[in-house]
């Protein structure tokens, strides 16, 4: 099994800790596979944009996105 750093919201500190306010704050929870980014602050805003970017601005509804995405988790045999 493969072992990654995370740190975890009790741990964070400046911009990570604003982080996690933040996303606590608007009543998300950073997921664990989210937290693979938590060493390097930028990637995880620039995450957020681009997962922000295709959820409010994309061709599909909800629906088909999820649908997409399990599809794909299956294929590639993730459980997320």
């Amino acid at each position: 099994m493969a072992w990654i750093k995370v740190v975890e919201e009790q741990e964070a500190t400046g911009e990570l800790a604003e982080y996690y306010q933040q996303a606590r704050d608007e009543g998300r929870r950073v997921s664990n596979i989210h937290k693979v980014s938590s060493l390097n602050v930028d990637a995880m805003n620039a995450i957020d944009a681009f997962q922000h970017s295709w959820r409010e601005n994309g061709a599909l509804e909800a629906r088909h996105r999820e649908m997409v995405a399990l599809v794909t988790s299956a294929l590639n045999r993730c459980h997320y």
